[in-house]
């Protein structure tokens, strides 16, 4: 950490915690010693998630079908081919605020989409 961000840490620690305080419940703080952080509060924004895709013989042709997996705002964070044996299984950085993610299974007939809620460190789907 440089020495400005250093400087600047408390500030914000400050700040969450003059914030977060009356959501709580409590009197408002006007000093970092008389802020008291809720149990469970962290600045953490992402986390891994285990992300599964599989698909059975019905739902692919033999060659397999391309497969995009997207967050819930379109963003694509992957796109490759799927098939009955190669399965997906991806480890993903995703901010913690994202509770599902979408896979598009495309075809000659077109295209297939599933949602994958987000389940702790978990998503899943299979196409059938």
């Amino acid at each position: 950490m440089n020495q400005f961000a250093s400087r600047l840490y408390p500030l914000g620690l400050l700040a969450a915690c003059l914030a977060l305080t009356p959501a709580c419940g409590r009197q408002k703080a006007r000093s970092l010693k008389e802020a008291q952080i809720p149990a469970g509060f962290t600045f953490k924004t992402s986390h891994s998630v285990a992300v599964t895709v599989d698909a059975s013989k019905a739902a692919l042709p033999a060659g397999g079908s391309p497969l995009e997996l997207a967050r819930a705002d379109g963003k694509v964070l992957f796109r490759g081919r799927i098939t009955t044996e190669r399965p997906l299984h991806l480890k993903l950085a995703l901010a913690t605020k994202e509770t599902e993610l979408t896979a598009t299974l495309r075809s000659a007939s077109g295209a297939t989409t599933l949602k994958l809620p987000i389940s702790g460190a978990v998503a899943s789907a299979s196409f059938h």
